[in-house]
């Protein structure tokens, strides 16, 4: 079993490097980086930066910066520095991903300011509005059963029914068709910086934190796709 097991997720990691070939549109990955946010959420009982800057970053939408004022958050922020590096927008999974009743009843960010900041010379300034819910679940139906009966054999769940439960309430953050939305620009830019500003919100249902669950910085597949001028999937701003 342990085998059939390991056979199954080298096909799994293929298949993930082949999938990432075919996006027009994909994430890039940096390292060293540094995250600052003007206000992080403090909870009892969980470590000082369970909510910090970096969580936005860490490519989990189960983790999420929250801002950490008393009132919605309006004028907080959350950055990112990065050795310069050319991107083509940013993808972002806006409010807590963790779960779907999670990320609604959390506030969640409505109009927002980005800055682009360059190795020199003028930042740019982009201002828009994101979507209302942009939670996309984490299996498509047919994956999740597949998905659930393969759990229930390696005994991670008793019952077919309770892993159904469990993941179809679950909201995450994919670079084709999924949850989140993408800023693009017009022109790509290279950048050390970019910084989110919380301008209004869209309330939560029962807190008032405002969170964002995945922040990634987006490049332009050029070899395998029209110019990136010609590509109208998003809008760009």
């Amino acid at each position: 079993m342990k085998r059939i097991i390991r056979s199954l997720l080298l096909i799994l990691v293929f298949n993930i490097l082949l999938y990432a070939d075919m996006l027009d549109f994909y994430s890039i990955s940096y390292d060293n980086a540094k995250y600052n946010a003007s206000s992080v959420l403090k909870e009892k009982g969980k470590p000082d930066n369970y909510y910090g800057p970096e969580k936005a970053f860490d490519n989990d939408s189960g983790t999420a910066w929250c801002e950490g004022k008393s009132d919605d958050g309006i004028g907080e922020s959350v950055s990112i520095t990065v050795s310069p590096v050319k991107i083509y927008g940013v993808g972002i999974l806006n409010g807590y991903g963790k779960y779907k009743h999670l990320y609604m009843q959390n506030n969640r960010v409505k109009d927002f300011r980005l800055t682009f900041y360059p190795p020199s010379g003028k930042e740019k300034v982009v201002t828009g509005t994101f979507g209302k819910d942009l939670c996309g679940m984490y299996l498509e139906k047919g994956d999740l059963k597949s998905y659930c009966e393969w759990k229930v054999e390696e005994k991670e769940y008793t019952s077919y029914e309770k892993c159904v439960a469990a993941k179809k309430n679950d909201c995450f953050m994919d670079d084709y068709e999924g949850g989140g939305q993408k800023i693009m620009l017009k022109t790509p830019m290279t950048v050390k910086q970019i910084k989110l500003e919380i301008l209004s919100v869209y309330k939560g249902e029962k807190f008032s934190d405002t969170c964002i669950s995945a922040f990634t910085l987006v490049s332009y597949n050029t070899g395998d796709y029209p110019p990136y001028e010609k590509n109208n999937k998003y809008p760009k701003y």
